[in-house]
Formats: C-alpha cells, sequence, structure tokens
C-alpha cells in the first residue's frame, strides 16, 4: 500500500526523536516534519520516500546539516526495506562518508540521493 512507506517513516523519526530525548513537537516544527510526510504519502517507492526524507531531514541550503535524528530514521528505514545494505564495519562507514558528501553537495537533489542509494542497498 502506498501509505505504508510513509507511516512508517513517521514512526521511524518519532522513535528516533524519543531516544534522543528531542521533544518531538519542536523536532517537527523545525524540520517542517508534518509537510514532508503530505509530500511522501502518495509515494510508494521506498527508495524514493527515503531520498525525500534524506534531501529534506538532512540538508540546508548549506548542505548537511549533522540532523541525527533525521538520519537515523532515514537509515533504520532503509535497512528495513532493503533486502542487501552495508554489513561490515568499513563498509558502514565508506556508506556514511558517501553519504555526507551527497548531501554536502550544493546541487544535491532527490535523484542524487537516489543514485547513492542505488550504490549501497538493493531493494
Amino acid at each position: 500500500m502506498k501509505t505504508d512507506n510513509g507511516r512508517r517513516l513517521k514512526q521511524l523519526v518519532q522513535d528516533a526523536a524519543f531516544q534522543a530525548d528531542v521533544n518531538y513537537r519542536r523536532y517537527r516544527d523545525q524540520f517542517d516534519v508534518d509537510e514532508l510526510f503530505n509530500e511522501i504519502a502518495g509515494i510508494g517507492d521506498a527508495k524514493m520516500v527515503a531520498a525525500i526524507a534524506l534531501n529534506r531531514l538532512c540538508r540546508s541550503e548549506r548542505g548537511f546539516n549533522n540532523n541525527a535524528v533525521g538520519l537515523k530514521a532515514v537509515m533504520r528505514f532503509l535497512s528495513e526495506v532493503c533486502s542487501q545494505q552495508p554489513v561490515s564495519d568499513g563498509d558502514v562507514a565508506h556508506c556514511l562518508l558517501d553519504l555526507k558528501e551527497t548531501l554536502s553537495a550544493a546541487s544535491a537533489s532527490a535523484d542524487d540521493i537516489c543514485e547513492w542509494i542505488d550504490r549501497w542497498y538493493q531493494l
């Protein structure tokens, strides 16, 4: 069902905020989370949901914004929906460095993030 990815990601964002002892209401307002979930509500493609979420939650006009709550939620979402993912410490480290570079590019888009997902994950 198309909305299942959005619902699951929303739950993961709420869980990540709780685990980080971050007030979810303030987080939701700061990162326009409701608008994000409205945007992804009709998208059935898990890769595009993850790419849009990373682009919206983990990037600012200056690049990667160090949003640990958003990053943790999307990475957990990817681990749940993908059949293959980085598992060794070295691969995980390279994957995250590659993601940081992708998110830090001035012109990074959801399509660029989809390419990053394709490099590291198999849906």
